[in-house]
């Protein structure tokens, strides 16, 4: 539970080594929220960042997390990253690992189930995944990959683009945090090749003056998380002179497709699935539509998640061996595929996940709260944002205002899941 860091990198190398399953925890994660996890997950070792650890000692305490490895704080602590380092290796928590059958990364994003709960991947479909992804990586005349690292490694998008470029070699820049000045100087310092990132980040690359062609080496960029604007897609390639492409995945099913720069004049779509991936698209009673028809994407391959902790999900979610998205998409007749909705209940925020379901459970715990309904509105920064509909007990009107509800769901979860707008009102919209 790490921002990104160098430290934060190689402990989760080691981790990989060590063969034990490891549990990626947004660092925004907080209060009940970050509590809910830990005590589901149960964990031996917790490797924290410091700033997390100062904010969240109390709830990381009540879990009962046994062991605490702090990461950026100075090596005279006994916790610290640093002085476990200087004392040399430790095997106590090594284990003899099967790659085709154990855990090797769980994350809290069941996106298809709609809930928060544990999303289980191998270690041979964490391994698998990165080679395959790191093969569409692969560019002409480029001896050297080096990508910038600007994605949480907390979430499959940027951990993704960490393994891929690593598994051929190539170097990552760190960066920690996000300003768009800081980021094109780093990407001419160090000659960046490779980014991967929400659509956000790219918007705001365009939005810096003074930006030169001639003063970078990019030549693979890839946007995902969320749908990408066209007028970020057409600015950044007069701006830059290399396309903008964009990739598709899901914590479910790592990642799955990418469009390729012999398609980058193809607006819209997310590319075509990667080396390894089968994918179907499917209508309710499960046949298979044509080209151009809208179904519910299904994927299969080595990759696809061993599972969630509610067996009842997984077997709503996985049928014969195929992963059932709840992403609506097309296909046509190139093989490209274009996403046109969802299925499932998920508000995507600055490409953050958000479940519905999440919040309004915790708003039907405040005793006023009768009725709960949580959705995604637009917005034109955020992609969406997650607001409230509320409908009070008869005897508790106007004893509660709109901002204290907000605060009632917002000071229990991570600042991406928090609600930006409360409705109270006399029955729930359809």
């Amino acid at each position: 539970m790490a921002s990104n860091s160098v430290e934060a990198i190689e402990a989760l190398y080691g981790l990989f080594k060590s063969g034990l399953t490891t549990v990626m925890i947004d660092p925004t994660t907080m209060s009940e929220d970050l509590l809910y996890q830990l005590s589901d997950a149960q964990p031996k070792v917790m490797v924290v960042g410091g700033d997390v650890y100062e904010r969240e000692r109390e709830t990381i305490s009540k879990a009962g997390v046994g062991r605490v490895v702090v990461l950026d704080v100075g090596g005279e602590r006994p916790d610290s990253y640093r002085n476990l380092m200087k004392r040399g290796g430790d095997r106590r928590f090594a284990a003899e690992t099967k790659p085709e059958k154990d855990a090797a990364l769980v994350f809290y994003y069941a996106g298809i189930a709609g809930r928060t709960e544990q999303v289980l991947h191998r270690h041979y479909g964490v391994a698998s995944c990165a080679a395959a992804y790191g093969a569409m990586y692969t560019t002409p005349g480029l001896d050297r990959y080096t990508g910038l690292l600007a994605s949480p490694i907390t979430h499959v998008l940027g951990l993704f683009h960490m393994l891929a470029i690593h598994h051929y070699g190539g170097a990552i820049v760190v960066m920690r945090g996000f300003n768009a000045e800081r980021a094109y100087e780093l990407v001419k310092r160090y000659g960046i090749t490779h980014i991967a990132a929400a659509p956000m980040f790219f918007d705001a690359l365009t939005k810096i003056t003074n930006v030169g062609r001639g003063e970078h080496k990019l030549r693979l960029c890839l946007s995902g998380g969320a749908p990408l604007p066209r007028e970020v897609y057409d600015r950044f390639r007069e701006t830059f002179g290399v396309p903008l492409l964009q990739t598709y995945g899901l914590t479910e099913a790592l990642l799955v497709s990418m469009q390729t720069e012999n398609m980058a004049h193809v607006y819209g779509t997310v590319g075509s699935p990667i080396v390894g991936v089968d994918v179907k698209i499917v209508d309710e009673s499960g046949r298979e539509q044509g080209v151009g028809e809208v179904g519910e994407l299904a994927v299969k391959s080595p990759w696809i998640m061993m599972g969630y902790s509610d067996p009842a999900d997984t077997a709503r979610a996985v049928r014969d061996g195929w992963l059932y998205t709840g992403d609506l998409m097309s296909m046509d007749e190139n093989g490209l595929l274009f996403f046109k909705g969802v299925k499932k209940r998920i508000i995507k925020y600055k490409a953050y996940p958000v479940f519905p379901r999440d919040l309004e459970d915790i708003l039907l715990r405040h005793p006023a709260v009768r009725e709960a309904l949580v959705v995604g509105e637009p917005d034109p920064e955020t992609g969406q944002k997650p607001v409230a509909y509320v409908v009070l007990h008869d005897d508790m009107r106007g004893s509660v205002s709109s901002e204290e509800l907000m605060n009632f769901v917002n000071q229990r979860v991570a600042a991406y899941k928090k609600i930006r707008a409360c409705n109270i009102v006399d029955s729930l919209p359809s």
